[in-house]
């Protein structure tokens, strides 16, 4: 497109310059730029992703693309003068309307002419010489007589130790585990894109049509690129950043969740191959309840039910909230015997059993989401329902089989409640004729 022809004509006017005055070009290491997408606007926190040590002759830029105009109004220049440090320069780009991160982040790319991006969220906490790393590991592998230049790098996103309750949940839930999947492989099929470095391209484009706040665009564009350039993703453990807890646990952000379960929904349908049956989630047990009600309703009218709809309402709630109980005592036993991933000197005994409880709340959210996009957006609709989205892309089996297993154990608990309560029931009738 024009943006990338633009680049590519200066990028070669620079060259022959370097030229010009006796710089040999491919001797000099391959460029590395930064692209921060941001709405909060965090002068702290953009400053400590702006003032990362840059490596020697890379002349690293940070593109800051601002997506929230109305906060930065006629502050750009002192913005800059905040945010700038002699070696390292920056480019504020200011979006016109709220456009959305995947949106901001294209912005950032195509401004860039450098042979390699990295790819950082504005609230993330790099860790000293990051850019030091992922500029090593481009050149080891330049240079080393590697096959194939790799897709990109995964650095480390790591987590605080929890701190109040939400925390403590957002950790048992299992979802931080998508973000640690640098650490859980060595070859992982994507990374996150708070913390990643991408060689730079026309491919190097995200689908702008994904909710404005993320969720499954960075899983989306590693799988188109893998299917349609080709490559690997390795891991670099040395480029780690810290990422905060969202809404620093101030509140439980439930709907956070539920948006990414959308996006969750989404990846089912745009990447089947990667998707498994399984057994059915709690939201979707809680779907069928209105079923039973129609079937109820059905009865009445043709004259075969005998159940009072004041017993049936009464049992609906029932079967309800026994469904939540049973989804938050599936994630105490599967974190017994069946996970144990999440290590934490702060999560013991009780605290940690609670927190697990809570965990499947946020759990129910996400299974809220994936559902209602299937509801919303159907492609075959109910043939989705109970489809699971393997979110390490097979490369980590055990996690997709200790996936497997805690929907299984949960399913169990409610067909076990069920035929307790159905048992009573019948007890009962029996007991009063």
């Amino acid at each position: 497109n024009h943006h990338d022809q633009q680049n590519a004509r200066q990028i070669a006017v620079l060259q022959n310059n370097l030229i010009t005055h006796g710089i040999n070009v491919a001797a000099l290491p391959p460029s590395l730029d930064v692209v921060v997408p941001t709405y909060r606007v965090d002068i702290g926190l953009l400053r400590g992703i702006c003032g990362d040590t840059t490596p020697a002759n890379q002349g690293t830029v940070t593109h800051v693309v601002v997506d929230n105009p109305c906060k930065v109004r006629r502050r750009v220049a002192a913005m800059q003068k905040q945010l700038s440090i002699p070696i390292n320069p920056v480019v504020i780009h200011v979006n016109s309307s709220n456009r959305g991160v995947t949106s901001s982040r294209n912005r950032g790319i195509q401004a860039s002419g450098a042979d390699w991006i990295v790819l950082q969220d504005d609230d993330v906490v790099p860790d000293p010489g990051l850019l030091q790393a992922y500029s090593t590991a481009i050149q080891h592998h330049t240079c080393d007589g590697h096959e194939q230049l790799p897709l990109g790098f995964c650095g480390m996103i790591h987590f605080p130790q929890p701190y109040n309750g939400f925390t403590a949940a957002m950790r048992m839930s299992g979802v931080p585990n998508a973000f640690e999947i640098a650490e859980l492989t060595r070859t992982p099929v994507w990374g996150c894109t708070a913390n990643v470095c991408m060689r730079n391209g026309p491919w190097l484009r995200f689908v702008e049509d994904w909710e404005k706040t993320g969720g499954g665009e960075d899983m989306d564009l590693f799988l188109r690129l893998h299917r349609e350039v080709g490559g690997v993703i390795a891991s670099v453990p040395e480029a780690a950043v810290t990422h905060p807890w969202w809404d620093e646990g101030s509140r439980r952000a439930y709907f956070h969740f539920y948006l990414w379960g959308k996006g969750d929904g989404r990846l089912q349908q745009l990447h089947p191959e990667h998707c498994y049956r399984s057994w059915p989630c709690s939201v979707e047990m809680l779907v069928a309840m209105p079923l039973v009600m129609m079937m109820w309703i059905v009865s009445k009218v043709l004259g075969v039910g005998s159940v009072s709809l004041s017993f049936l309402a009464t049992w609906l709630l029932v079967v309800a909230l026994a469904v939540v109980e049973i989804g938050m005592l599936g994630n105490v036993v599967a974190d017994r015997w069946l996970w144990r991933t999440v290590k934490s000197e702060s999560l013991q005994g009780w605290a940690r059993a609670r927190a697990a409880m809570e965990g499947a709340l946020v759990l129910i959210c996400c299974e809220a989401g994936r559902l209602d996009y299937h509801l919303r957006y159907p492609r075959g609709c109910w043939t989705d329902i109970g489809l699971r989205f393997d979110f390490f892309c097979g490369c980590l089996p055990a996690a997709r089989r200790a996936w497997t297993k805690t929907y299984a154990l949960k399913f169990v608990g409610y067909v076990f409640y069920g035929l307790v309560g159905q048992w009573l029931w019948l007890s009962g009738r029996l007991g009063s004729e």
